[in-house]
């Protein structure tokens, strides 16, 4: 779908249009940016690529943020799984949609529920060192 540099066709566009919050001229945007982050031009991004867009580099939940991207589990994100996945943010998307997304990020192993666990290992990863176990816990 419009990978490696190569230009969507109409149907991707209507295609994509259909199932995204984006229209034609947002997907368009879109791919020209999907492409420059596809530095080796395999139609695919890796975390290496993804975590090059600024708004990731020091996001310590960028490894999830791509896992929930990356839809099939290859350790790459195509055209598709990207601007799916960006619809999300669309102020055309619903709160609720939105609220979905935010609970993907924290539900890691995605039975539905946030385990204490998984949260520990958030506030871990957001907060570093800076609290002992401990004080993470009560």
């Amino acid at each position: 779908m419009g990978a490696g540099g190569s230009v969507l066709t109409k149907n991707e566009l209507t295609q994509i249009e259909s199932v995204t919050n984006f229209s034609q001229k947002e997907i368009k945007r879109i791919h020209k940016r999907f492409i420059r982050l596809d530095k080796d031009a395999n139609g695919d991004l890796s975390t290496s690529e993804f975590i090059t867009m600024p708004e990731l580099a020091s996001n310590p939940l960028t490894d999830r943020i791509m896992g929930i991207f990356d839809i099939d589990n290859n350790n790459q994100m195509d055209f598709k799984e990207f601007i799916t996945a960006l619809s999300v943010f669309s102020s055309k998307e619903s709160r609720d949609e939105k609220l979905r997304f935010c609970y993907r990020v924290f539900d890691v192993n995605g039975n539905g529920a946030i385990s204490h666990h998984e949260l520990f290992h958030f506030f871990r990863l957001m907060l570093g060192q800076t609290l002992s176990d401990n004080q993470l816990t009560t």
